[in-house]
């Protein structure tokens, strides 16, 4: 049983009872239902994931009616304005596009009803502009029993980044980075680069964060949506990193403010620094350091003038938003950090003095 086009309203509920949520549908079902009674209980992670298939499967039937009706018109040789073409065949294209990436990220492609929606829509769209949707889906359409088989792992990833994104600290490393060239006869060329790492809940959480990468040697992780992204969908080439050398740690809050910084070869964090004379110090040599790499860069020394750049940058380190500075969570939680059991920990020891940690 299938409805059609834009009328297909009750999709959620054909979804559902084809087994979205398996054998925990009727039970999840009853208790939502009686925890819409109090308007004041907040949602768990598990409504959630309901609420955003649900809609974006409403959003997909409204999308596949305007190709459906682009296509009609199309194949009935009736003309169509071309600017209005463009501009909503263009917009429900792409948005029906992010609709399957969204279903398949959040494990929803696992039932009949859904499976011949996606497979529907990809044919619409591949038939009326591919290359446009390709794009955004740069892969194919595979058998139901394949994304079945991943949707578990999907939900699961889907709710721990929507617990992530409440989540107020933010760890990132920065570090030079290798890419290769557009044209693979060039070979590669490095830059400088910034990775999230991760997500954390607390100041301590995010120098576990930090720790983990570390302890794995691999600062750059990415699932298999980042991977899509990276690949020149013309040619097929892998265009992300091939190689990376980190540098620095940084730990953000929410509104993109520095709390602390470290060394991503030994995890050493660094000091604040907090005397208003040793900033003004500071910045007066980052300016200096800043005129002469642009001096070398003006002779064509570009290296030199990375090495002048990224001294003046190193600076810095130790000077993070004056609302974090020396407060006593981060304090704490670099004193109660603990190094890999491979390292030797009275080396890196953190110590509240003005040589090393945070004075």
């Amino acid at each position: 049983m299938r409805i059609g086009g834009d009328g297909r309203y009750l999709i959620g509920i054909l979804v559902c009872m084809n087994g979205i949520f398996t054998h925990t549908l009727p039970i999840f079902l009853l208790n939502r239902g009686a925890r819409m009674k109090t308007q004041n209980t907040p949602a768990t992670h598990s409504d959630i994931l309901f609420t955003h298939i649900v809609n974006t499967l409403v959003d997909l039937a409204k999308h596949e009616g305007t190709l459906m009706t682009f296509e009609g018109l199309l194949r009935n040789g009736i003309e169509v304005d071309e600017e209005m073409m463009d501009s909503m065949l263009g917009v429900s294209q792409d948005s029906a596009a992010q609709c399957v990436v969204q279903l398949r990220d959040c494990g929803a492609i696992t039932s009949p009803a859904v499976y011949e929606m996606v497979t529907h829509v990809e044919q619409l769209a591949m038939r009326l502009a591919p290359d446009w949707w390709k794009q955004i889906v740069p892969w194919s359409v595979q058998p139901l029993r394949y994304y079945q088989k991943e949707a578990m792992a999907k939900r699961e990833r889907f709710i721990v980044r929507h617990r992530e994104r409440q989540y107020p600290f933010f760890v990132y490393v920065t570090g030079q980075v290798e890419y290769p060239e557009d044209d693979p006869l060039y070979g590669t060329y490095v830059t400088e680069g910034t990775f999230l790492v991760g997500k954390a809940k607390t100041i301590h959480d995010a120098l576990e964060c930090a720790k983990e990468a570390f302890t794995r040697g691999e600062w750059i992780v990415q699932d298999e949506e980042g991977r899509d992204e990276l690949v020149d969908h013309l040619t097929g080439r892998d265009q992300g990193p091939v190689s990376f050398s980190e540098r620095t740690i940084e730990i953000r809050d929410k509104g993109d403010r520095l709390v602390l910084t470290g060394n991503a070869r030994t995890l050493e964090w660094h000091r604040h620094v907090t005397s208003p004379d040793e900033i003004e110090k500071i910045k007066a040599q980052q300016k200096d350091l800043y005129q002469k790499a642009s001096y070398e860069s003006g002779w064509d020394n570009y290296e030199t003038a990375r090495q002048l750049r990224q001294e003046a940058e190193e600076l810095s380190v130790g000077i993070v938003d004056e609302s974090w500075r020396n407060l006593p969570d981060v304090i704490k939680a670099v004193e109660e950090f603990h190094y890999p059991a491979f390292m030797d920990e009275e080396t890196f020891a953190f110590n509240a003095d003005e040589d090393m940690g945070i004075a």
